[in-house]
């Protein structure tokens, strides 16, 4: 499950087979509870470098904050998944990491974060590790989520993603069609590698490709200036991308953390969103509030850095950098809930450790 439209009112279905459908499937759903079915006709197309095919089904006109069931033709399993409200409910939910990959650490955090009831995932990169080569792996790491990532309830998990290096052929500096499963998968980015989705007026993930299929500098950075000031009134802003601006791991003035802590970050500080997420280094990483390149108590919070189910780094030492507030190594998520007075940012393990814990306002003005 994914979105390409509006979370509150629009789901997207699909899945990857070999199946020889008569004509096109069909999704059927309807509200739980509920004997009103509809359907919505699925589209196929190719899925690169494979004879399968992805089918997708995007539903329209659903009930925000409402339980729907649905199967895929009339003989499948039931399944079930949950619209977002249309305005800020009394408690708002998601977990987000990155650098997935398959096997088991992946497949515990996918069992952990999926016990905490989130309204929705958001992905940083490196999803699947297939290198824009290998569909397998891809295929795996769908079959992980759809298998782990449902809620105690039976609720699915959608996913919002971006792009990271482990998508592409090439890694960085490329174009789309070294990223053939991403861009077949996510039609989000349809039009280009970074976009908005804004769900009612409480909530605006930005999501960014930091160098992979589009330049960090130009154009992105062009969007990202105007996609900030529109948004300067929606309470909950976060930005999301791969490659860290402040790294947990690697070396401060690698290239690709220079040219996103030259393009972005001032335009970040500028807006000051609630957080930015970050991935990449494989470590969990919370930084002191940063603004002009100094701790400032009014300034930009990132988290991250990448470590839903690969091996661990190691971590730099806080005591030694003066931008970390904790860096661990440690497979992780992060737990983010909001209330209409307190963001509470949880880093917890995937058997269940709380790593971490920071609470911010969410009163503090950008």
């Amino acid at each position: 499950l994914t979105w390409q439209g509006d979370p509150t009112t629009t789901m997207t279905i699909q899945w990857i087979g070999d199946r020889n459908w008569r004509g096109l499937p069909e999704v059927w759903y309807a509200p739980r509870g509920s004997d009103q079915w509809k359907s919505a006709r699925a589209l196929r197309s190719a899925f690169p470098l494979t004879p399968m095919f992805l089918y997708r089904a995007q539903l329209r006109g659903l009930s925000p904050d409402t339980d729907y069931i649905f199967r895929i033709g009339l003989t499948s399993p039931e399944y079930r998944f949950r619209t977002m409200p249309s305005t800020m409910p009394e408690k708002l939910v998601f977990v987000t990491g990155g650098d997935a990959g398959s096997g088991e650490p992946n497949r515990k955090t996918n069992i952990q974060a999926a016990a905490r009831e989130p309204h929705f995932a958001l992905l940083g990169g490196d999803l699947a590790y297939e290198d824009g080569k290998n569909p397998m792996r891809w295929i795996e790491w769908l079959e992980d989520w759809k298998t782990y990532m449902v809620s105690p309830e039976g609720r699915m998990i959608p996913m919002v993603v971006c792009i990271g290096n482990h998508e592409v052929d090439g890694h960085f500096g490329t174009d789309r069609e070294k990223a053939p499963f991403f861009y077949a998968t996510f039609r989000l980015f349809a039009e280009r590698g970074y976009t908005a989705l804004d769900f009612g007026d409480y909530l605006s993930l930005l999501l960014l490709d930091s160098g992979h299929t589009t330049a960090v500098a130009g154009e992105q950075t062009d969007w990202l200036a105007q996609a900030l000031e529109a948004r300067r009134e929606v309470p909950n802003l976060f930005v999301t991308y791969h490659i860290p601006a402040f790294p947990s791991h690697r070396a401060w003035d690698n290239p690709h953390s220079l040219e996103v802590r030259t393009h972005w970050t001032p335009l970040i500080e500028r807006f000051a969103p609630a957080a930015v997420f970050e991935n990449h280094d494989h470590v969990y990483k919370r930084t002191v509030p940063i603004r002009d390149g100094k701790e400032d108590p009014a300034g930009v919070l990132y988290l991250g850095d990448g470590c839903w189910g690969r091996e661990p780094r190691a971590a730099k030492n806080p005591e030694e950098h003066w931008y970390l507030a904790k860096a661990e190594a440690v497979v992780h998520f992060i737990l983010v809930e909001i209330t209409r007075d307190e963001r509470r940012y949880t880093a917890i393990d995937n058997n269940g450790r709380t790593i971490d814990e920071f609470t911010q306002p969410t009163s503090v003005d950008r």
